[in-house]
């Protein structure tokens, strides 16, 4: 084939998603239960950035209830994703989202590399349970209204 022709080729997969193997074969990875390593790679696919791109942990995004349902999980399994992948260190909470927020927006995340540090004394652990919207915060506290 020319280098011509080369150039012009599509990408082998362009709807992957890539699972590092420093990621799959760390002990915050192994110690996800089963169906939050199935909705992991939903997650990761919701940044569109370059794996290399420095952005990539910076750039925000949701993942809505509804969104989670129309690929066939449930409500509570979703949920209980959320709170696992968080505290492996694997996305940050940025916003919550529905209920706490009167249903005005949807949980919002981005990647972490907290997971790097998973399992040592360096390891900084949050809980989506603990998280509250800043709304939500200063209603609570006097400041909101």
């Amino acid at each position: 084939m020319s280098q011509a022709k080369r150039g012009r080729e599509k990408p082998r997969f362009p709807n992957s998603v890539v699972l590092f193997w420093d990621m799959v074969s760390h002990k915050a990875y192994l110690d996800l239960p089963h169906s939050a390593c199935k909705e992991l790679p939903y997650f990761l696919k919701k940044v569109k950035r370059h794996l290399t791109a420095p952005e990539r942990y910076t750039d925000t995004f949701d993942f809505s209830y509804r969104e989670a349902r129309k690929y066939g999980f449930a409500f509570s399994t979703h949920h209980r994703t959320i709170c696992q992948l968080i505290e492996k260190g694997i996305i940050d909470p940025v916003a919550k989202g529905g209920m706490k927020s009167d249903r005005k927006s949807y949980n919002r995340f981005r990647l972490s590399e907290r997971w790097r540090k998973y399992g040592t004394p360096e390891y900084e652990k949050l809980e989506w349970a603990t998280f509250v919207p800043a709304s939500w915060s200063d209603s609570k506290s006097g400041n909101g209204k």
